[in-house]
């Protein structure tokens, strides 16, 4: 796996997207952290979402979605992405 690692920001790890991901429009990266997948469609997405800065007006709340293994959507409020997969290591 060290291989697909893009980049690593302020301690959290963007790898590659699986084939069956972005090919199903996820984007080419992702986060794995706690069995889940983060995945980001471009670099500063993925640095914007650790900062914890929404790409919309600051008074709507975000959140990060994420698929677990069984294909199943999800979300981490964006304030809280950064500790949720700091804390998955």
């Amino acid at each position: 796996m060290e291989k697909d690692i893009i980049t690593t920001y302020k301690g959290i790890t963007l790898q590659k997207n699986t084939t069956y991901g972005y090919l199903a429009g996820e984007g080419f990266y992702a986060v794995y952290a706690k069995g889940l997948k983060f995945p980001f469609k471009s670099i500063k997405a993925f640095k914007d979402a650790v900062n914890g800065k929404s790409p919309y007006d600051a008074s709507i709340r975000v959140s990060v979605p994420y698929r677990d293994k069984d294909d199943n959507w999800g979300g981490v409020p964006l304030e809280d992405f950064k500790n949720f997969v700091l804390d998955a290591k």
